[in-house]
């Protein structure tokens, strides 16, 4: 005969139902950021290096002649410079006007400035690229330790 009554077992079970949601939700979020983020990433500059450098860079450069026909989905006061455009994917799709190379890898942002643009494919870790237009300077924004040169122009880049 069980010593313990329905109680006690209903007691436990719940104490222990308590104490398996932090350690499921620690689980989870550790498997993410350990395993399934940075394979995102891995993923994410395969999917930079293995498009045409040329194509890209032209692709980068037409957007920032462009600038002004995007929308802008972030306020001035977000941490973009004054004259910024930046398109958020989650604020709505890219249309046709994005080109068919940057709009394929589907970016979560694009930051267009009137020099360069930034599109951010994951993250994170953050992990995107960045075009200029020519005779730009380049090294202005790029952390060297975290930044891939690819071209003339063209920076891959993950943090």
């Amino acid at each position: 005969m069980n010593k313990h009554g329905k109680a006690w077992w209903i007691g436990w079970s719940i104490a222990g139902a308590i104490l398996a949601i932090p350690v499921i939700y620690i689980g989870t979020f550790l498997a993410w950021a350990v395993i399934v983020a940075p394979c995102k990433a891995h993923h994410a500059q395969k999917e930079i290096l293995s498009a045409d450098p040329q194509i890209l860079l032209t692709a980068c450069r037409k957007m920032i002649s462009n600038r002004e026909n995007y929308r802008n989905d972030w306020s001035d006061d977000y941490g973009k410079k004054k004259g910024d455009h930046a398109l958020q994917r989650d604020k709505g799709e890219y249309g046709q006007d994005v080109p068919a190379i940057i709009r394929e890898m589907k970016p979560f942002h694009i930051v267009v400035s009137t020099n360069r643009v930034f599109v951010f494919v994951y993250g994170p870790p953050r992990t995107g690229f960045i075009g200029y237009l020519e005779g730009a300077d380049e090294l202005g924004m790029l952390n060297q330790n975290r930044a891939h040169k690819i071209t003339n122009g063209l920076w891959m880049f993950t943090n």
